[in-house]
């Protein structure tokens, strides 16, 4: 079945018969996957917006109605839709709380702003179908949760500088090693020339230096 032909289907309710709203999101979903995986790279796109400004508008717009897609997901997820969402199952719901703006919140805020909501969102169905089966009773006395960041008076700090955040001009700190790391896979070898504190002599042929310490050592 096409995707054409699927998007003209009535979709089903997921209340009256979710096997079937089950299987048509499934499809849905496989379908918008086969379409991004066979989109071009991002340095792609930019060479083909530079070729095309009829390509770079639309997808300029499509890019915008996916972002506010998705912030109408994670407001759905978070509940500040409404009181009897998600965000009722618990208060930690609103643990990442915020917005896409942009392609940078997407790269840099992912974690904070989907993945946390998502792990909340399955603690909360997986303790649902606890208590369903039988698992879990439910409590009798209703707990409060109060977060701290509602009730703290927190401000939003202002975004780092990318040369500060990324470090990009600082080289690696192991490439000033005065010895290279090694990390093939040759077996260790000491390369001590010294061995202070020793109960007896350095020995090179020996599998650890501190081999004699190590097996006789006097605990107090």
């Amino acid at each position: 079945m096409s995707s054409s032909e699927a998007s003209d289907e009535p979709v089903p309710s997921p209340t009256a018969s979710f096997t079937e709203y089950d299987a048509r999101l499934q499809r849905t979903i496989l379908d918008c996957a086969k379409t991004t995986s066979a989109l071009p790279g991002k340095t792609d796109l930019n060479f083909q917006r530079t070729l095309n400004r009829k390509f770079s508008k639309d997808l300029d717009v499509c890019s915008s109605r996916i972002l506010g897609f998705t912030n109408q997901l994670l407001e759905l997820a978070q509940g500040l839709g409404s009181t009897s969402g998600p965000a009722a199952l618990s208060g930690s719901a609103k643990k990442g709380k915020g917005k896409l703006k942009d392609e940078e919140d997407v790269v840099d805020g992912y974690h904070s702003l989907v993945v946390d909501v998502v792990d909340v969102l399955l603690e909360q169905v997986d303790t649902c179908l606890d208590e369903f089966s039988g698992k879990n009773k439910t409590s009798a006395i209703p707990k409060t949760t109060t977060l701290i960041s509602e009730t703290a008076n927190t401000k939003k700090l202002p975004r780092l500088d990318s040369n500060i955040l990324y470090a990009a001009h600082l080289s690696k700190p192991q490439l000033k090693f005065p010895r290279p790391p090694d990390n093939s896979s040759t077996p260790w070898k000491s390369t001590l020339k010294s061995k202070p504190h020793a109960i007896v002599p350095l020995d090179p042929s020996s599998s650890h230096p501190y081999r004699h310490e190590i097996s006789h050592i006097n605990y107090p």
